[in-house]
Parts: structure tokens; sequence; C-alpha cells
């Protein structure tokens, strides 16, 4: 709980509107006298730069021959007030012929952690389980051959906070903007004054860095299970960042 200062005295976010053009969406901020704090810019839902007020759409994760949702939401100054999203709608030309999507997973079960105390039974066996299904019914949805499935468990890929991270950097550099993500966790959870955290095997990934991650990949339909305690607390990170 925080003090409410009087409505007289709101440091008022920037009021936003946002102006399409052949390749780019110009940001134009109003000030309404509580300053500039974080833009937060988004295509179809995924982190976006903006450089001098514009987006450049060329660098953006666009479905071709689709529309295209830009949002544009700014804070005031200590980002305590964010204003209302401006939208803008992009339809991309059809250029070559669709791309089929294609399904990324990343699965991660803990069982055996490094603190010996905290070993759970079938966490790691639920995650083989869960990548085996992914397999098995995403290959009649996308084909065999677009399916990718990263698993990390106790007894296999071991995972770690090391391994989740080049796990998520291999799925950034080949997902596109049709594709679709699924992450899977099962392990401890735990949550408190700084959120949510999942523990991997040898330290915790909190909601924070793993939606930062999550962000990195272009992919636009993402999927995300928690199969941990504390999972409710990681909902506010993750809707923050979409």
């Amino acid at each position: 709980m925080r003090d409410v200062p009087p409505l007289d005295g709101l440091q008022l976010p920037p009021a936003v509107r946002v102006e399409r053009d052949e390749s780019f969406v110009r940001i134009h901020l109003e000030p309404r006298g509580g300053g500039v704090g974080t833009l937060d810019v988004r295509v179809n839902g995924v982190p976006v730069p903006a450089s001098s007020g514009q987006v450049e759409l060329h660098e953006a994760p666009l479905l071709p021959g689709q529309e295209n949702v830009v949002t544009v939401v700014a804070a005031n100054q200590d980002d305590s007030i964010r204003s209302r999203a401006a939208r803008a709608i992009w339809v991309e030309k059809p250029g070559a012929a669709r791309r089929p999507s294609s399904l990324y997973a990343i699965v991660g079960g803990v069982s055996r952690y490094d603190d010996r105390a905290l070993s759970l039974r079938y966490a790691s066996r639920d995650a083989v389980d869960v990548a085996t299904v992914v397999r098995r019914a995403g290959g009649r949805l996308f084909g065999a051959d677009r399916v990718h499935v990263k698993l990390l468990a106790s007894g296999s890929d071991e995972p770690t906070t090391a391994a989740f991270e080049k796990a998520f950097a291999e799925v950034a550099a080949s997902a596109q903007p049709e594709d679709v993500v699924l992450l899977f966790l099962a392990g401890h959870g735990v949550g408190g004054a700084d959120g949510y955290a999942f523990l991997a095997r040898d330290g915790p990934l909190t909601a924070a860095r793993l939606a930062k991650w999550l962000n990195s990949v272009r992919a636009t339909r993402r999927a995300i299970i928690l199969d941990t305690c504390a999972a409710g607390a990681a909902a506010s990170a993750f809707v923050s960042a979409e």
C-alpha cells in the first residue's frame, strides 16, 4: 500500500499518439506535467526499440499479409503512472510464399538440486512426459520437421541457469513472428516481496529474467506453463512483459 496524492497533484504521463508511414510508425508525446519515463513499444506483443521517436517496421516481428498491431505506452518520470495504449494497425504486404509456422518448446524439470534437501520425485519425469507429448501432438499440427523441443531435465541435459539461458538464445536465433513458443517448467517455485522465481538446479530464475529472455524471441504466439508452487506470483511479471 502507498499513499495516493490528491488528484490535482497527480504527475500525469504524456499523452501518446502514433502515426503510420510507409516503413515506420512515428510516436508523438504530449507532456501533461509528469515528465516522461519508460516508453513501452510493442509490435504484436513483442517489445521493439523506438529510436528518435519512431519504430522501424522492417526490423519488427511482422506477420506477412496479416494485421500487425503496434502499441505504445508511456510512463511518467518516476514510472508510477502509465498512459493509455496508443495503437496502430499495419498490414504487411505479402512477399514470398507464406512460411509454415514452427513450434519451439523449452521444457524444464528439476528433481535433483545442488541442495539435496530440495530434491523432488516427479518434476523431471513430468518434463520428459510433456516433451514427448509436445513432439507427438506438435508433429501432427505443425509437421515433425517443424517441432523443436529442448528438454532440460535432471538426468538428461541438466536444467541449470546457464542451460536455460542458452536454450532461450537458440530459440531467439531461429523463431520467426509466425511461430509458436512454449515454456514448461516443473520443480520448485517461490514467491515473495521480489516476485516469483523458479529454482533451476543451481539457483533461482526470476520471472523478470524469464520474461526478458522470452521477449528476445520474435514469435508472436507464446504459452507458459508453470508446474510449481507460487506460480500465481509470476503473473504480474509475465503480463507486464506482454
